[in-house]
């Protein structure tokens, strides 16, 4: 899998993302209700089909209700009760177990999966009772499911699970000292001893070996907790991998892997790359402590290291690209005086013009030397320097004397909307030269390019949208544009706490 998503992405619909963010259970428990009705008040064949579908469903077991995952630093800690440990679910299990996010043939199902904190090595225990009848209802091979399609690599066996974990662990720490990987950042986890160590390695260098078997064996959380994610080739050398290690004391037992990243390295024409973030993630044990900010900050300076012309992110969600944002202003602020300056020189010019009536977007948007130099310096691509300039627009407004919050609202809602149209009309530039196709042809070394329109059959149907559907557009469109303003305010407040 290499990347594929660019930079200038539509905003996503609320309703999109209350859909990808919130697991569907199943229709278990209405479909029961209506089988307890049916049986109840129909006779007949009818009643019959209805029992039969109530012992069907009796069968059917939510997915988020199958899966638990803990972390161990000593493997022998799997012995202890299982009351003892601090169990987390998955976001999303449809990558797993099927769209209907369901464990078909069994009355109870429970996956308990232990996860060495170093290694990543995993003991899992399955557990299932009272399996359907032969011929009702097919059994879900949930074993199946976790080997071949989330591709964990585990172990039923305790004593294999040690095993394995006291021939990896020393490997990798001993891969750490060696310099197979480059640390990147030492930092203290503010109110607490703990100490957060990143490093960065290439997990096709023969010298990480052990490092690579680390990544190979994590690579299943992102279908957990990353909607749409997939497995990456750690084998091609454009990829480079950050781990992410918690100490919470000297000993090498007391080491967690709190998180990881990856990052592909593409061509930039002429002569030049440009980074893009594939998958960031940060486990659940170790969230909101500021280690996902680090990281990504590690990849801009290993951006800026390598010369690559910007940092891009692969289809970031709302939560990775409102943190984005927040890093990205906080660098903005941090490096120099210029971008705020600029903003500051754009208002004071356009007030006036603003106050009566003027539109935003043709007076405050990022000149040219703006871009330029938060690509040159920060690695900010364009697309992603827009929606930071919406957020510098709202904190300078919102701390000068601009005493009208109407006024306010307005001038960064017609940015927000200004560039969210250019996105559309790009969409429809795209849409409008799929009836084109490119030939090329040569002729005494002549090359030549025309475009041929397709025959009549063959091109996209264009229709006039209905006054309905122009309507829900409208109405999507102030739900995009209510709930960027939103994130903005979210970003600008954190920012302030800060």
């Amino acid at each position: 899998h290499h990347p594929s998503k660019l930079e200038g992405e539509e905003e996503l619909h609320p309703s999109k993302r209350l859909k990808s963010a919130t697991p569907t259970t199943g229709s278990s428990s209405l479909f029961s209700s209506l089988s307890s009705f049916t049986r109840a008040f129909v006779g007949g064949s009818k009643g019959n089909e209805a029992a039969a579908a109530g012992d069907r469903d009796r069968y059917v077991v939510p997915a988020e209700e199958v899966l638990r995952l803990t972390f161990v630093t000593n493997p022998k800690d799997v012995l202890k009760p299982k009351e003892s440990f601090e169990w987390f679910s998955p976001e999303f299990t449809h990558q797993v177990f099927g769209q209907d996010e369901v464990v078909r043939g069994y009355e109870t199902a429970r996956v308990f999966v232990f996860i060495h904190a170093t290694t990543f090595h995993a003991l899992v225990t399955v557990k299932t009772t009272g399996k359907a009848p032969e011929g009702e209802l097919k059994a879900d091979d949930v074993r199946f499911a976790l080997t071949e399609t989330l591709g964990l690599q585990y172990t039923e066996d305790f004593d294999d699970f040690v095993k394995r974990v006291s021939e990896s662990d020393p490997a990798v720490e001993r891969c750490l000292s060696s310099g197979a990987a480059s640390s990147c950042t030492d930092f203290q986890v503010s109110s607490t001893s703990e100490r957060v160590e990143i490093v960065r390695f290439n997990p096709a260098d023969s010298d990480a070996k052990a490092l690579q078997g680390v990544h190979d064996r994590l690579q299943a959380m992102p279908l957990l907790y990353i909607d749409g994610a997939n497995y990456i080739d750690n084998t091609d050398p454009k990829w480079e991998v950050y781990l992410a290690f918690v100490h919470s004391g000297t000993a090498a037992a007391e080491k967690h892997l709190a998180g990881f990243c990856t990052v592909y390295s593409f061509y930039a024409y002429p002569a030049r790359r440009r980074l893009r973030l594939s998958q960031i993630l940060v486990f659940p044990p170790f969230q909101r402590r500021g280690i996902a900010s680090k990281i990504l900050e590690q990849v801009y300076a290993r951006a800026r290291e390598c010369g690559a012309l910007d940092l891009t992110v692969e289809d970031p969600s709302e939560a990775f690209q409102l943190l984005r944002e927040s890093v990205d202003v906080k660098r903005i602020v941090g490096s120099s005086s210029f971008y705020v300056d600029a903003v500051e020189d754009l208002l004071s010019k356009s007030k006036l013009m603003l106050s009566n009536g003027i539109r935003a977007d043709t007076l405050l948007l990022p000149t040219r030397a703006v871009y330029e130099r938060a690509e040159r310096e920060l690695k900010i691509h364009k697309a992603q320097l827009r929606k930071v300039w919406e957020v510098l627009l709202l904190m300078r407004l919102k701390s000068s004397n601009w005493e009208d919050d109407g006024l306010v609202q307005r001038v960064v809602e017609q940015i927000v909307r200004a560039r969210l149209s250019s996105q559309e009309s790009e969409k429809r530039l795209r849409d409008a030269a799929r009836n084109k196709l490119v030939v090329d042809f040569k002729d005494d070394n002549f090359m030549m390019t025309k475009f041929v329109y397709l025959a009549p059959s063959q091109q996209v149907k264009y229709e006039e949208p209905s006054e309905e559907d122009k309507a829900k557009s409208v109405a999507y469109d102030k739900d995009v544009i209510q709930t960027r303003m939103e994130c903005l305010e979210k970003i600008n407040q954190s920012l302030q706490i800060d």
